[in-house]
């Protein structure tokens, strides 16, 4: 027998189970900003910084690019772009854009070759819950 009071109760717990399916907040992050300075000690403007997370590998990187100052602020890669790096242990590479995507003028690559690869970048941080800065002198 078709039951009303039966279905409300029914559609009323459907609807309720839905919605909470799309409130998922995603994973923790944490804040990172920085500088990139060469091995003078001068900013490296136009440099891709990215964040791996080293224990969790179905996590997305994070990263930012360097302004004119070397400075740059990560930023999650996932579908809303948020600010940001996933808590935990991380492997950075750290690769010169502004020379790989010179099309006037060919410019020579100014990050060594060893930051260029998550097995042989020397570059590790953890990431904390709240702000941070993480600064990266390339030798």
């Amino acid at each position: 027998m078709f039951d009303p009071k039966r279905l409300s109760v029914f559609l009323l717990l459907s609807i309720l189970a839905l919605s909470f399916i799309g409130c998922s907040k995603g994973p923790e992050m944490g804040q990172v900003t920085g500088t990139v300075t060469d091995k003078q000690g001068l900013p490296m403007a136009g440099v891709v910084v990215y964040f791996l997370p080293a224990t969790i590998p179905e996590v997305r990187r994070s990263m930012g690019l360097t302004d004119e100052r070397g400075a740059y602020t990560l930023v999650y890669q996932d579908d809303q772009s948020t600010p940001g790096a996933v808590v935990g242990s991380h492997v950075i590479i750290v690769e010169d854009f502004a020379a790989e995507n010179s099309r006037e003028q060919p410019m020579a690559n100014r990050v060594p070759l060893k930051y260029y690869a998550a097995t042989q970048t020397p570059l590790r941080y953890n990431v904390m819950p709240g702000e941070q800065k993480f600064d990266i002198k390339l030798e």
